[in-house]
């Protein structure tokens, strides 16, 4: 893994990213149920809705992919992903959120709690310019995660983060994150895993990488 100097890949010197589409392309294929499979390997699966959508439950808490209805909730998170606690949220339409959203080839998990009201979210996408790519030069997915307020210190980002991971690791090498250097999120990332790679984006950002080789396949 290498980190990828932002200002070279805003300049357009990074490798190709076609055979990155492409692998996106075939898991945003792949059906709802071998997700569903995967998470039963770390958790216990049931459904979580008549729909019949698949939760793993984590300390009274259900893990489950997200779905249509789930867009405005997971746009409120990557507002609060983008910002810090004692700073007004940004816009939806923000170029840092937007940049931030998760689209239909990237994965993306809601965490609920036992009345089915979403308390967090977490995701997998690939930024532009890349933040760090992997051996082959292809870019490596970013995590993005936020837990409302409320329910902060709960267990609840940690459950999303490892639900997040077991899933990345049938296709990736490792997952990266930029988090601002005050971000209190930064412990959270290194009990589940994650050393700073190096500087990460804007004056404050950290690059983070967690490496999935030794998460079972």
């Amino acid at each position: 893994m290498r980190l990828v100097p932002q200002d070279a890949a805003r300049l357009g010197l990074c490798n190709s990213h076609r055979d990155e589409r492409k692998r996106r392309d075939t898991l945003a294929r792949a059906p709802e149920c071998a997700i569903s499979s995967t998470l039963a390997s770390v958790g216990a699966i049931r459904p979580c809705s008549s729909k019949g959508r698949a939760a793993r439950t984590v300390g009274g808490v259900n893990v489950r992919r997200a779905h249509a209805e789930d867009r405005a909730f997971v746009i409120h998170m990557a507002r609060l992903a983008c910002t810090l606690e004692d700073r007004p949220l940004p816009c939806a339409d923000a170029p840092d959120v937007v940049a931030l959203l998760p689209d239909a080839t990237n994965l993306a998990l809601v965490a609920v709690d036992q009345d089915a009201h979403p308390v967090g979210a977490a995701w997998w996408h690939v930024h532009e310019p890349p933040l760090m790519l992997d051996a082959a030069g292809e870019p490596l997915p970013e995590l993005a995660m936020a837990v409302v307020e409320a329910h902060r210190r709960e267990g609840i980002g940690t459950a999303l983060v490892e639900a997040l991971v077991q899933v990345a690791a049938q296709h990736f090498d490792a997952l990266t994150l930029n988090v601002h250097l005050r971000n209190p999120a930064v412990r959270l990332y290194m009990r589940t895993g994650f050393s700073v790679a190096g500087a990460g984006r804007g004056r404050f950002g950290v690059a983070m990488s967690r490496s999935l080789h030794s998460t079972p396949r």
